[in-house]
């Protein structure tokens, strides 16, 4: 007789995330929550009491140095923008494990990032594109997140990925906190193609075996979009929704964790849900950009409008509520947004006039209102700039205004804030 999604939720592995040699943890129980409307979950997460607090800001503040940028993207403990016209600028904690590791609170340039036309920033590694398309990638590698066709010890430049595949776009795992990491990216026909830690099947491939080069995405898709969340990745096929893969525990994958299927967890015989290839979400054809963060995804549609889904317990679905959805839900505002983006536990908008609203856990000042105040509905960041780009990482975000200027707010860890202290 088949079980209950309540009873599968139950049985599911509960897992402790250890944190600074720490683990705590809480429960959030199914009692009392309205499966019916495919909400609730079960599940075990940090107890953010036991963990250190790192210096933050809760407004804006400007990168310093003065430079101008056309993209810009934060990891976990760095974040690394496209000088216009020039190479990659990171700042934070950069080349991690190298014995050239430095804590740098101003942009630095990496060295052999010259010409790159696109980045994309991992939590511990960061990949960009040349105007070829080709790809290479630089940071930790211990899953074969960089692609070069090995896993290795970290390597500070970039390096080219295995196999000369040209990319329009990559995505990669920025709101991780270590480890889980993993890259897409999409080819000019819209072939999805992925590498690194492979688990929970995130890597689309139909395995869970971790892979150091491109393995091509299963079912034949033609992507229009593409973005990797932790554990997971979702993309959007243009009139015939948006499909997801990867972790399903917390709804990530815009389905029932109970009817995602179930992955044999790599050396425990343990069942975890997840699917190991794409699944459609129902109801997502309206759909036309998307960004995946820690433990749920946003996406727009046609007219602006946002939905997300996936775990709420920092309010990061912006449903004014504390309930998961397992499937899209309409963030709860009349605004309207052209980008959008899911970190770790937070989530960030840009109107179509460039004012930031941002909203879920704001410990760390990561809502930029000037407050530490949790957000469940859409907050405006505290600025008057207008921004045309924004990012949004592990416990911070970024945005450039039009001129390219670079302003940040949130965890300023390791210096991520760029603002040269």
């Amino acid at each position: 007789m088949p079980r209950s999604p309540r009873s599968v939720l139950r049985s599911l592995l509960v897992i402790a995330v250890l944190l600074g040699g720490t683990a705590g943890c809480f429960e959030v129980d199914l009692t009392g929550l309205d499966m019916g409307s495919g909400s609730g979950c079960y599940l075990c997460y940090p107890d953010q009491g036991t963990i250190g607090q790192p210096p933050f800001d809760s407004l804006p503040v400007a990168v310093s140095g003065g430079l101008t940028f056309s993209t810009i993207g934060v990891g976990m403990r760095h974040v690394c923008a496209l000088e216009t016209g020039g190479g990659a600028w990171c700042w934070g904690a950069l080349n991690v494990g190298t014995a050239d590791y430095r804590q740098a609170a101003s942009p630095l340039l990496t060295a052999g990032s010259e010409g790159l036309r696109h980045i994309a920033v991992g939590d511990s590694f960061t990949c960009g594109l040349a105007e070829s398309g080709l790809a290479s990638c630089w940071g930790i590698n211990g899953s074969g997140q960089l692609g070069i066709g090995t896993s290795s010890v970290p390597i500070a430049s970039p390096t080219a990925v295995h196999g000369a595949i040209t990319f329009t776009t990559l995505s990669t795992s920025g709101a991780s906190n270590y480890g889980f990491s993993h890259s897409c990216g999409l080819t000019s026909a819209g072939a999805a193609y992925c590498w690194g830690f492979n688990d929970y099947g995130q890597l689309g491939n139909g395995g869970m075996a971790a892979a150091a080069a491109p393995l091509a995405v299963a079912g034949g898709h033609s992507f229009e979009s593409i973005s990797v969340g932790t554990k997971f990745a979702c993309a959007i096929v243009r009139g015939d929704g948006t499909w997801c893969w990867g972790a399903a525990i917390d709804g990530q994958l815009g389905r029932d964790p109970g009817t995602a299927g179930n992955c044999a967890l790599i050396g425990s015989g343990a069942q975890l849900a997840c699917s190991v290839t794409p699944v459609r979400i129902a109801g997502s054809e309206r759909f036309v950009t998307i960004s995946s963060g820690g433990t749920h995804a946003c996406a727009l549609d046609t007219d602006g409008i946002a939905s997300c889904w996936g775990s709420n317990f920092h309010n990061q679905l912006g449903t004014g509520n504390h309930r998961w959805s397992f499937t899209p839900a309409l963030v709860n505002t009349s605004l309207r947004f052209a980008q959008i983006s899911a970190g770790s536990d937070a989530t960030c908008a840009l109107t179509r006039a460039g004012a930031a609203y941002c909203w879920g856990t704001n410990r760390l000042g990561q809502v930029g209102d000037g407050t530490t105040l949790p957000r469940p509905l859409p907050t405006k960041v505290a600025t008057e700039l207008t921004f045309t780009a924004v990012s949004v990482g592990y416990e911070g975000a970024c945005a450039l205004t039009a001129s390219g200027a670079a302003w940040c707010w949130g965890s300023n860890d390791a210096g991520k804030l760029g603002k040269g202290s």
